[in-house]
């Protein structure tokens, strides 16, 4: 009997170094020059956030769009999805200049892991983007995901609506990736969306 007990405690640290292993931050970051992931028809889970921001739409644009601000500095991190700390690019120079569509980088996070994200169109009233390549434990669950930032003018300021899609690896990890939908992800967009406006209120007041 001891035997066998040791052997299924064994078992059990040899599975759980592997996943150990499995879900560390890679030695090396990943170049993500393959193809994106072809957009799928449905089957997204999806949340939105939305939120008015006391400014004209232009002065607001011209805010978020500024050449030294990072996507860092916008990001809201958490416990469960932790703040972006670096992004490099890798097609294109994301300069919010110029028409950013096709554009890629590589967003680093404070825990080591990575993501790609590539820009699916972008106007003024309208910036979309893929994400996918996920190499910390989103991976389990998400094949990848579109978000879209859309911008609309209301009464004298700007009403921000942020919707983000998350695909699934597969039919079986539904209920995982619903859950860090409605946790980890609507908590990071409220928190982000609340510090967008209160960030260019305050930096644009009178």
């Amino acid at each position: 009997m001891l035997f066998v007990i040791a052997g299924v405690l064994v078992a059990a640290v040899v599975a759980a170094v592997g996943v150990m292993r499995y879900l560390a931050p890679p030695e090396e970051p990943p170049d993500y020059t393959d193809p994106a992931p072809a957009l799928a028809e449905d089957g997204y889970i999806s949340h939105t956030e939305t939120v008015f921001i006391d400014l004209p739409s232009e002065d607001f644009l011209a805010w978020v769009n500024q050449p030294d601000l990072e996507l860092g500095d916008l990001m809201q991190g958490n416990d469960e999805l932790p703040q972006v700390v670096g992004t490099t690019p890798i097609t294109g120079d994301f300069d919010p200049a110029g028409d950013r569509t096709g554009d890629r980088r590589r967003v680093e996070f404070e825990d080591g892991h990575y993501l790609a994200e590539e820009v699916l169109r972008d106007t003024d009233e309208t910036f979309e983007y893929m994400i996918w390549g996920f190499t910390g434990r989103q991976r389990l669950f998400v094949d990848h995901g579109v978000a879209r930032f859309e911008y609309a003018d209301e009464a004298d300021g700007t009403r921000l609506t942020w919707t983000y899609s998350l695909q699934p690896t597969n039919a079986l990890v539904r209920p995982l990736l619903q859950n860090y939908v409605d946790g980890a992800l609507t908590t990071m967009m409220v928190d982000t969306v609340d510090a967008m406006r209160k960030g260019a209120e305050a930096d644009l007041a009178d």
